[in-house]
């Protein structure tokens, strides 16, 4: 995430999940937004160019695949975004093994709102 460093205070992972996700796509020549957009290190713009590229919104997180990205809130303000994460597989109830920038390995989190932000739905690649 060197590319975002720049843009962030000469750091690559404070508050760069968006830019996480973004990294992780283009080093695997999947499609990406353009690392000069909002789309690279907002919530929002990002959850916007992949409805514009054709992702799937998932609204049941029981439906949710390996390598979804999902898009997660404050609790009391259900129209307000503030991290997203690649789903990897589902843990004991409520919770989901995730890749984040807030770990430097697979993580395990609520997906409920229990110490961070609550699920709001995920994206998936067409």
């Amino acid at each position: 995430m060197r590319w975002f460093a720049p843009v962030n205070n000469g750091s690559p992972t404070h508050n760069g999940c968006v830019a996480h996700l973004v990294s992780c796509l283009k080093l695997c020549n999947f499609p990406y937004p353009d690392l000069h957009s909002p789309s690279a290190v907002n919530v929002d713009d990002f959850s916007d160019w992949a409805v514009a590229n054709n992702w799937s919104l998932i609204d049941d997180r029981s439906n949710m695949e390996p390598g979804d990205i999902c898009i997660s809130g404050p609790e009391l303000n259900p129209h307000e975004f503030d991290h997203a994460y690649c789903f990897v597989a589902f843990a004991d109830s409520g919770y989901a093994y995730v890749l984040h920038n807030q770990n430097d390995k697979i993580d395990k989190r609520s997906l409920d709102g229990v110490g961070c932000g609550v699920w709001r739905y995920a994206l998936r690649m067409p």
